[in-house]
């Protein structure tokens, strides 16, 4: 199916949204927080501070110690527990369907694949190809490659959040997310292949003239974007949702929260529930359509994409996490998986972790929207500690790699999560809200 096809609604790209009504529910209320910029779950989400690694930067990057040492990535999300007990077989088929795709990456290859990222030697170098910001394919002396990322001006391109997300993905037991690592480039190796590029000037360049950014591993495999059935959508959600139709470009998502703000009469601080709730189209180009959770196909199990909407999902919740808005729009480039059918890659995080604020609103409305969750992710978000994110980032060659007010901001998106699933599985119930 095309990228601009009926998953936009049936008007291309710009067919964001329209009128807007959120059940008086916990998602509503997960916005009214978030645009406030002022609401913060209390501290019963937290998990238990843990000791923090050596702080070298030679020292290996630190074990998943979101994970016991009996629980690996994959039986986490099958593990059986009382809640579980109660699963019927379709759930429990669901959910080894997901556990099925399987993952990307091995994490214990981490600590080569990160060391040869950041010492082998280079022996060709050529300008990226695609994408707004400044990148650099790089060929290793041992025949392998990696993408380097360097720091630079444009706003949307952030190298240390690629780093952030690599070391997360690894806590959470995710593995989809390329090892990443802080390295320095000269500045005269790199030079000479922006000569004709209108953003040569972007690339931040020290006195000393070695550009620090992110090298990160290529991946052989073809990564190809997404084609999702219509109404893929239909399978994260559990009640009716009429509100913008989130999975769009950053700029038209928020262009439609901004127009509902307007509408009732307050500003993205002051008018939030008027802004859901307002029920007046943003004038931007497309219709209405808003998703009815009661229609057949609302029903994961009567279509064979169970699998990925558990992916999807997690990937959602994950970008949430990671603060990146920039992952829907523009035909799918961001939403790729590992050959047609393989798992997704959680590629481009460079957008992410901004330094400053804690929250956006279009990434709140992409959460509010999902009402279903991998139990397993779930599991292990709750044990997130923001402290053991914080020892793995100190092993970087660059670090510090995020400021004290970036990881807090973490942490409170971590509990917004929580909150946002605790108060569905409180009004809707776990076997509906955690199905895979």
């Amino acid at each position: 199916m095309p990228a601009n096809s009926s998953v936009f609604r049936g008007a291309g790209v710009g067919a964001v949204a329209a009128r807007t009504r959120i059940r008086a529910s916990a998602a509503a209320g997960l916005l009214v927080a978030t645009v406030s910029g002022c609401s913060m779950p209390g501290p019963s989400h937290r998990a238990p501070s843990s000791s923090v690694a050596p702080t070298s930067a030679t020292a290996s990057v630190p074990p998943q110690n979101a994970l016991s040492q009996a629980e690996t990535p994959s039986d986490a999300g099958l593990a059986e527990s009382s809640s579980d007990a109660g699963l019927d077989a379709s759930r429990r088929r669901q959910r080894a369907v997901v556990m099925e795709r399987g993952t990307l990456f091995d994490p214990a290859e981490d600590d080569e694949a990160v060391e040869r990222l950041r010492t082998a030697e280079i022996v060709g170098i050529e300008r990226g190809r695609g994408g707004r910001s400044v990148a650099f394919r790089v060929t290793f002396g041992d025949g392998t490659r990696g993408y380097f990322k360097p720091e630079q001006t444009f706003s949307g391109t952030h190298w240390f959040a690629e780093i952030a997300a690599f070391h997360l993905d690894r806590l959470l037991g995710l593995n989809r997310t390329a090892p990443s690592t802080g390295r320095t480039l000269p500045w005269a190796s790199l030079e000479p292949l922006l000569a004709t590029d209108a953003h040569a000037d972007e690339v931040i360049v020290p006195a000393d003239g070695m550009v620090r950014g992110v090298m990160i591993a290529w991946i052989d495999e073809r990564l190809v974007p997404i084609e999702p059935p219509e109404d893929w959508d239909r399978a994260l959600r559990i009640e009716d949702w009429e509100g913008p139709y989130p999975f769009v470009a950053p700029g038209l998502l928020r262009r439609a929260i901004e127009a509902r703000a307007r509408a009732g009469d307050g500003g993205l601080d002051g008018g939030v529930d008027a802004a859901l709730d307002g029920g007046l189209d943003p004038g931007l180009e497309g219709g209405l359509d808003p998703v009815d959770a009661s229609e057949e196909t609302n029903d994961a199990a009567a279509w064979d994409v169970e699998a990925r909407a558990a992916e999807l999902s997690t990937l959602i919740v994950f970008d949430f996490l990671t603060h990146n808005a920039d992952r829907w729009g523009g035909g799918y480039t961001n939403v790729r998986t590992r050959g047609e059918a393989g798992p997704i890659v959680y590629l481009d995080n460079a957008a992410g972790f901004s330094r400053r604020r804690a929250r956006l609103s279009t990434l709140d409305v992409r959460l509010a929207y999902v009402q279903r969750f991998e139990r397993g992710f779930v599991r292990r978000l709750r044990r997130l500690d923001v402290e053991d994110l914080r020892a793995r980032l100190a092993t970087d060659p660059l670090a510090p790699i995020l400021e004290d007010e970036q990881l807090e901001h973490l942490a409170q998106r971590r509990d917004a999560v929580l909150t946002h699933v605790d108060a569905l599985t409180d009004a809707l119930g776990a076997e509906r809200v955690l199905p895979w």
